[in-house]
């Protein structure tokens, strides 16, 4: 069972892990990285935009859906953090190698005056979560007043053993800062996903 999970999720993982590495040194090309600070979150100044790399095909991120076991679908959402300034599109690309077709949803984004800093993977406990427990995002025709991003868009339907990306643009009016959010597959959560708006 286990062997079986591995040969499924493994090779998906390592191609999205390596995709957005590259993505990174196209974006970068060559600049140095920002000193290390205190502060995971640089505040918006002339000198914080020095460190940001410009991204010209978007962020990225990844959702990899597989079977957990026979008939149940579990998902893994990476990076933790995703980081954009005004106007940049960004793509979360997600892999389904369920049996069945998948439908991810983003929702509930909460905008955080104060960074709450990224979980470590021993505090992530979204599997142990019932449903009823987790919080609700309400299918609205507009987003919430915390969302950060443009048009109304927010969920995609991935064939069995496909990918297709899902893509979204910063608003160029968005609070800057730190915004966490859920994705979806079906009703379980995942809780821990954040974006980090630049100026």
């Amino acid at each position: 069972m286990t062997r079986h999970i591995r040969s499924r999720i493994f090779p998906t993982a390592c191609t999205a892990v390596l995709l957005m590495g590259a993505c990174r040194a196209q974006e970068c090309g060559g600049s140095p990285s920002p000193a290390p600070s205190a502060s995971p979150s640089p505040s918006p100044t002339a000198t914080s935009r020095d460190y940001y790399c410009p991204a010209p095909f978007g962020r990225w991120a990844a959702v990899v859906i597989y079977e957990k076991k026979p008939g149940v679908c579990a998902r893994l959402a990476t990076p933790p953090r995703v980081y954009a300034r005004h106007g940049d599109e960004v793509i979360w690309r997600i892999y389904n190698q369920c049996s069945k077709e998948q439908t991810i949803r983003l929702a509930d984004f909460v905008h955080h005056d104060k960074d709450p800093g990224i979980k470590s993977a021993e505090d992530d406990n979204y599997e142990q979560l019932a449903p009823r427990e987790a919080p609700k995002a309400k299918e609205a025709a507009s987003p919430s007043s915390d969302d950060p991003f443009e048009g109304t868009g927010r969920k995609l339907t991935v064939k069995a053993g496909g990918a297709a990306d899902l893509k979204l643009t910063v608003k160029g009016s968005v609070a800057t800062g730190v915004y966490t959010y859920v994705t979806y597959l079906s009703d379980k959560p995942d809780a821990d996903q954040q974006i980090e708006i630049w100026p």
